[in-house]
């Protein structure tokens, strides 16, 4: 059972997680691990905590923060997916170019093509072929 105390610990230290995202969203530059002793800097004096809860709470955020970008590609290319599916539908018959186009764009987003310079064997195995003659 949780008790106040750890709820309020639990509430506090996750509010202190959400600032801390915030923090790397509008400044990028506080992922970096050599600007880690900024950010670190910034936590002690923000929420009056010490060097190892400073570092233990951006650890927290960070993972979050790998969590959110990791959903929001993830998320980014099922919408791009869906607005091609959108495109096609809509435009089949009245543009069948830029719908065959969407058609195109679409299964690229899903990584249906092969690579050119990959060549895919019946066994399943794959092969790289180098082309000395590109410029």
């Amino acid at each position: 059972m949780t008790t106040d105390s750890e709820l309020e610990h639990t509430t506090t230290t996750y509010l202190r997680v959400d600032a801390i995202i915030i923090m790397m969203l509008e400044n990028q530059k506080y992922i970096e691990k050599n600007r880690q002793p900024d950010l670190v800097a910034i936590v002690i004096e923000q929420f009056e905590v010490g060097e190892r809860q400073a570092q233990r709470l951006i650890g927290i955020a960070k993972k979050e923060f790998r969590k959110i970008t990791k959903l929001k590609v993830e998320k980014a290319l099922e919408i791009a997916i869906l607005d091609r599916e959108f495109l096609v539908r809509k435009f089949k018959s009245s543009d069948p170019k830029l719908a065959l186009d969407a058609m195109k764009d679409r299964e690229k987003l899903k990584n249906l093509y092969p690579d050119p310079k990959l060549d895919v064997g019946h066994s399943g195995t794959v092969s790289v072929v180098i082309h000395d003659d590109i410029k």
